[in-house]
């Protein structure tokens, strides 16, 4: 089997596996609510291999031209045949994340394979000015579904964020029974993007990255035919059960934790992730004293509660714990980490 490859340099070659090399293959549904556990071994197998890249600069020799070449490994993006927007910008961050640490944009192989929903969500969301694919036709953005250009920031200006939620409101034929709505849910995202300024990158983390790294990534979606609309923040950090012992509500936490799981798990143990940060919302409501006030993880959660519908998703780590109003949260621990946090609200406007 050939492969059809462009590189940073403009050239365009063929080639094929080298004997003994790996690739990945992508899960056919990239995506948190229907197949969390391959999306999430797939997007870990996909960081790993891209913390090991190191792009080689310059030309191809001209003796090599019309050869088909030999190829290391690779990823295998024809084989997805859908991608959520939240798993889009988890996959663009680790794109961008490899481009910050390299200076140089990875090659991503046989573009005219890929599926063209796939290929569309990829395209919008800001995918292929990471990466070197070739000249590619961009989709049409006027579909009833639309992904905006994900953001991505190192600091906790609003700016950002405010781009994104007007992004969403100009999707909207009339923006003027939406905008209550939205401006509820700038307020949480403001929050969302200070907590990863204040807490996801601590400077006495063993791990901690260097400061080009130390990002945050957002994206939001707007499914026009059923006014369903979705925001997402992304950040590669400590992660939520890892900096709860130093919270400020630290104190409650352990008491609501020593309730659920009889123990107080130690800080590299995720087997009870989901219910820590079920846990730390919980006793962020019960400080607050009213859902929809106070800051931090008190208004991450109290926007969805204001919705006539919606949810809201926690992933951080191996837990993920999903909010709906008037229903008992949803919590969950995987095998498999996230390697970050991952806020994600799907709400109907």
């Amino acid at each position: 089997m050939t492969f059809s490859v462009h590189t940073h340099t403009g050239a365009h070659w063929h080639a094929r596996l080298a004997p003994g090399a790996t690739h990945l293959v992508m899960p056919e549904n990239l995506c948190f609510d229907e197949n969390a556990m391959e999306t999430l071994t797939a997007l870990e197998r996909l960081r790993r291999r891209l913390e090991t890249v190191r792009v080689v600069k310059g030309r191809p020799s001209k003796h090599s031209r019309g050869r088909t070449r030999t190829l290391g490994g690779y990823t295998a993006f024809e084989t997805m045949r859908r991608i959520s927007p939240a798993a889009a910008l988890v996959l663009a961050a680790e794109y961008e994340r490899c481009l910050l640490r390299t200076g140089g944009r990875s090659n991503v192989i046989n573009v005219e394979r890929w599926d063209n929903s796939v290929f569309d969500t990829l395209w919008k969301v800001g995918f292929f000015d990471l990466v070197w694919a070739g000249e590619v036709e961009g989709p049409d953005i006027s579909a009833d579904e639309v992904v905006l250009r994900m953001q991505s920031g190192d600091t906790a200006d609003p700016i950002e964020v405010d781009k994104l939620v007007e992004g969403l409101k100009l999707l909207y034929p009339d923006p003027v029974e939406t905008q209550e709505g939205l401006v509820h849910l700038y307020g949480a995202m403001i929050e969302a993007v200070a907590n990863v300024m204040n807490h996801a990158y601590p400077t006495s983390w063993a791990k901690v990255p260097p400061a080009a790294l130390r990002r945050w990534w957002m994206t939001g979606a707007v499914d026009r035919r059923n006014r369903r609309t979705t925001a997402v923040v992304f950040d590669r950090g400590v992660t939520i059960p890892v900096s709860l012992p130093n919270w400020a509500n630290a104190e409650g936490w352990l008491r609501r934790m020593s309730r659920r799981v009889r123990i107080i798990p130690a800080i590299d143990d995720p087997g009870s992730d989901g219910d820590a940060i079920a846990a730390a919302v919980e006793e962020a409501l019960s400080s607050t004293g009213e859902q929809h006030r106070g800051t931090g993880l008190a208004q991450i959660r109290g926007f969805v509660d204001q919705c006539r519908e919606g949810r809201l998703r926690i992933m951080s780590r191996c837990g993920e714990v999903v909010f709906s109003p008037r229903q008992q949260p949803l919590v969950r621990t995987y095998d498999v980490p996230l390697e970050g946090t991952l806020i994600e609200w799907s709400v109907l406007l």
